[in-house]
C-alpha cells in the first residue's frame, strides 16, 4: 500500500526538479509522485503545485492458497462492486500482487484460513493530519465467519466470497475479483 499524489497532465519538467529522493513517473495524462513515509504518515513535496491532483491510495488484490493454511486481500468499491485495475501483470507469481489498484477511497475484504475461514471487511481512505502531512486511514467495519455476514453488509457478499475463494485456490495466480472493459 503506497500513497500517491496525482497530477493531471504528463509534467516532466516537475520531475526533473524534484529531488532524487522523491519517487515520480509520468503516465498517460498525468503525473505520479509517490509520498514519503515519515514516522506514522506520509509527506509530499513542499514545492509542488498540487492543482488540480488528487491523493490515491495505490493497493493490490493478493494472495492465495497453500497446503493447509491460505490469505487474500480483495479490493472494492465503497457498493460492493468490483473495481477496474490499472495493472494486472502478465506473469503472475504465487500468493504475490495479482491486480494493481488507485484509488481514492475504498473497502478491503480480508480472508484466512486455518481449518476456518475468517473474514475481515475494512475501508479505506486517505485524511490530512496535519498541511502536507497525510495518513491512509484503516477502519474494521465486520469480521467473522462468511455465513454470518449481517444484513447491512449484504452488498459486500460476492467480494466476501471472492476473497475467501482467492485464499483457498492453490498456489493462485490471478486476480479474483475486478472489472474488466468488455471486448467488443
Amino acid at each position: 500500500m503506497q500513497l500517491v499524489l496525482r497530477l493531471s497532465g504528463e509534467r516532466p519538467e516537475l520531475i526533473k526538479t524534484l529531488s532524487p529522493d522523491w519517487n515520480a513517473r509520468l503516465v498517460k495524462g498525468a503525473t505520479i509522485i509517490e509520498a514519503r513515509v515519515d514516522g506514522d504518515g506520509y509527506v509530499l513535496p513542499s514545492n509542488v503545485d498540487f492543482a488540480p491532483a488528487s491523493l490515491r491510495i495505490d493497493v493490490e488484490e493478493q494472495g492465495g492458497g497453500a497446503t493447509n493454511t491460505g490469505s487474500a486481500t480483495v479490493i472494492c468499491g465503497r457498493g460492493g462492486s468490483p473495481l477496474k485495475p490499472y495493472r494486472v501483470p502478465r506473469r503472475q507469481i504465487c500468493d504475490g500482487p495479482h491486480a494493481y489498484f488507485s484509488v481514492g477511497e475504498c473497502v478491503v475484504i480480508r480472508a484466512a484460513h486455518h481449518r476456518d475461514d475468517v473474514v475481515t471487511i475494512a475501508t479505506m481512505f486517505v485524511r490530512e493530519v496535519k498541511h502536507n502531512r497525510f495518513a491512509i486511514v484503516t477502519e474494521e467495519i465486520w469480521k467473522g465467519d462468511p455465513s454470518d455476514l449481517p444484513e447491512t453488509y449484504a452488498r459486500f457478499e460476492a467480494a466476501v466470497k471472492a476473497a475467501v475463494k482467492k485464499s483457498h485456490c492453490y498456489h493462485c495466480r490471478c486476480a479474483h475479483f475486478i472489472s474488466m472493459p468488455e471486448v467488443k
